[in-house]
């Protein structure tokens, strides 16, 4: 059987597990430093190693933080703008929705099973926020 971690991502092992459950309260914390780093760029949009630095976060955790963002549509990845790493690597512009103007962006697909699931889990976190750990346990 296939198991599908909090990630989206398919067969992970258990560490992966342990991990996604540790994340579990810290995630949207996390989103809401990237997306505030992004919107501090203005125009210029960052690449996953610039929000890295801007943030203090980890770059094995900003790159799947700015990956939910997109998916929930709260940032878009620029179709036309790569910028090259410090490594010499060639990596996608993200940009905060507030700044996007008339620039192509690509689009998630909106009815992929990681949105939807990405969108529910948003849903949990806020009934948690809003009604507390008696109806939700974490």
């Amino acid at each position: 059987m296939t198991e599908i971690d909090p990630a989206g991502n398919a067969n992970y092992q258990p560490t992966s597990r342990a991990a996604a459950i540790a994340m579990r309260g810290r995630t949207s914390e996390l989103q809401a430093r990237v997306l505030e780093a992004l919107q501090r760029c203005e125009v210029r949009g960052a690449i996953n190693e610039q929000l890295a630095e801007m943030t203090g976060i980890r770059l094995d955790t900003v790159k799947p933080r700015a990956n939910e963002l997109w998916r929930m549509s709260k940032i878009a990845l620029l179709k036309d703008d790569r910028r090259v790493s410090s490594a010499g690597a060639s990596c996608q512009v993200w940009i905060a929705n507030d700044w996007i103007c008339s620039r192509s962006t690509r689009e998630p697909r909106k009815n992929s099973w990681k949105t939807r699931a990405l969108k529910a889990e948003a849903q949990v976190d806020a009934y948690r926020d809003l009604y507390g750990e008696l109806l939700f346990p974490p």
